[in-house]
C-alpha cells in the first residue's frame, strides 16, 4: 500500500459554547497557516476527551503542521477519536495501520477501522466525501487477506462500540 498523510478535516462539533468558541479559533488559526496556535486551542479540548479535537491534532502531527510530523502521536490522537466513534479518524487510523506508519502495519485493524469508518459515516455529512476513499483503501486491503481473516474481523466491526475517552498520556 503506498505511503499517504490523511487530509485534514476541520470539524465543529462540539457540546459547549466555550469549547465551540475554540474549536472555531483553531480552524481559523489553522486556516492562516498559525498551526502552532490552533494546536494549542485544540488539546485542551482533545486532553478533555472531544473527539473532534482530538482528531485535528492527530491530524496536525500526521501531517506535520507546527510541530514535527509523528506518526505515533497521530496514531494517539486518531485513536481516542476513533474509539468514540468519529469516521474520519477512523479512516486516518485504518490508513496509518494498512501502511505501517506510526505502527507496525496490521491488514487486521486496517481493515476493522475501514469498515467503521464506513459504517459510521454513511450517515454523516461532513465525512460524504470520504467514501469512495474508504472504500478504496478497504478494498486494497482485502486483497491481501483471506476470507477466513476477513470473517474473523468481521465479527470485531459487529461488536465494536463507541465510548468516550481521552488518549493516554
Amino acid at each position: 500500500m503506498k505511503k499517504f498523510l490523511p487530509v485534514l478535516a476541520l470539524i465543529l462539533l462540539t457540546a459547549s459554547p466555550a469549547a465551540a468558541d475554540n474549536m472555531q479559533e483553531g480552524i481559523a488559526a489553522m486556516q492562516r497557516g498559525d498551526y502552532q496556535t490552533a494546536r494549542a486551542l485544540w488539546m485542551p479540548l482533545a486532553k478533555d476527551g472531544n473527539p473532534d479535537a482530538q482528531y485535528n491534532v492527530g491530524a496536525l502531527y500526521a501531517n506535520g503542521l507546527g510541530v514535527d510530523q509523528n506518526h505515533g502521536v497521530a496514531l494517539k490522537w486518531f485513536s481516542a477519536s476513533a474509539n468514540q466513534g468519529n469516521p474520519q479518524a477512523m479512516l486516518s487510523l485504518g490508513m496509518l495501520y494498512a501502511d505501517g506508519s506510526g505502527t507496525q502495519q496490521n491488514l487486521g485493524a486496517a481493515y476493522v477501522w475501514f469498515r467503521l469508518a464506513l459504517k459510521y459515516g454513511a450517515n454523516n455529512p461532513s465525512f460524504q466525501g470520504q467514501i469512495s476513499a474508504a472504500q478504496n483503501y478497504l478494498s486494497q486491503v482485502m486483497g491481501a487477506m483471506t476470507k477466513s481473516q476477513m470473517l474473523e474481523y468481521e465479527q470485531v466491526v459487529m461488536q465494536w462500540q463507541p465510548k468516550k475517552q481521552a488518549p493516554a498520556e
